[in-house]
């Protein structure tokens, strides 16, 4: 293979992967709910529109990842959110309460970009 078709072939794959990296990007944010709060998070599982499956504390962050039901995503203008929120022990009462067992997850606040370097 000559150093131009080399050259060519890496550029044309980094093109493909960047395109992939962009589209992989905008579906997820495409889901995304901009304008979720607590407060309506506490409305949307009173009213059963949450997938109750879904429901994450992240401890670390003091966060609270999840879905709305897909029939209700024009409502919210979306279907995932990820919102700070009460994920104490009276969060976690709340949640009991309406009949949702949320799932607790730690995330290492360690940026991976960093070690790459």
């Amino acid at each position: 293979m000559k150093a131009n078709q080399k050259t060519f072939a890496l550029w044309f794959a980094l093109i493909v992967l960047t395109i992939f990296i962009f589209r992989a990007w905008d579906v997820k944010h495409q889901k995304a709910i901009t304008d979720f709060n607590y407060s309506k998070f506490l409305h949307a599982a009173e009213l059963k529109e949450i997938v109750e499956e879904k429901i994450v504390f992240i401890q670390d962050r003091g966060e609270i990842r999840g879905e709305i039901k897909s029939e209700f995503e024009k409502k919210y203008g979306g279907t995932q959110f990820q919102i700070p929120g009460n994920i104490s022990d009276k969060g976690y009462e709340e949640m009991q309460k309406l009949g949702i067992t949320p799932n607790y997850e730690t995330r290492n606040q360690t940026d991976y970009c960093h070690l790459c370097l």
